[in-house]
């Protein structure tokens, strides 16, 4: 089963589309005696308005959900459980927000200028583990350089030019 993109739905999102569908045939059988079966020229019809429908239904809820992304976006809310690299989580419930994080900033500033000037990802986790930062691999120090490089081109772009 695939979306409207033509990817394939996850597993879990299959399950649901198919606990939807059968749940609809059952209704369309029982309640209003529609046969949805292809043996009959009324089943085809049936089973096509079905799908017209569960389509109509996915592209609904990746509608809404992108609504809702947007909108906490605009509200400084978080998404999800992460904030981001360069940023932290301020405040708890509803007043919870994202907001810049100077010193994971600084780090990463460092990150950034230390593989500019030639030192490898590895030697740099190895650097920041004998300095006492747990939890650097040369994996996350690739995504801090990509996090601090957009960042800075962001903020290059946000500033007015200089006169």
């Amino acid at each position: 089963m695939t979306n409207e993109n033509g990817k394939r739905l996850s597993k879990r999102n299959r399950g649901r589309a198919e606990s939807f569908r059968r749940r609809l045939v059952a209704w369309m059988r029982e309640e209003k005696g529609i046969d949805v079966s292809a043996d009959t020229e009324e089943g085809r019809m049936s089973a096509q308005i079905l799908d017209m429908i569960l389509d109509w239904r996915r592209d609904m809820a990746s509608v809404s959900a992108a609504e809702q992304v947007a909108w906490q976006r605009s509200r400084h809310r978080p998404v999800n459980q992460h904030p981001g690299p360069g940023f932290r989580f301020e405040g708890n419930g509803p007043d919870r927000r994202v907001v810049p994080d100077p010193a994971q900033r600084a780090i990463m500033a460092c990150i950034l200028d230390w593989y500019e000037a030639g030192e490898t990802a590895q030697a740099i986790a190895r650097r920041l583990r004998e300095e006492g930062m747990e939890g650097w691999y040369p994996k996350r120090v690739y995504r801090a350089v990509d996090a601090e490089r957009r960042l800075r081109a962001l903020e290059a772009r946000d500033q007015p030019p200089p006169p």
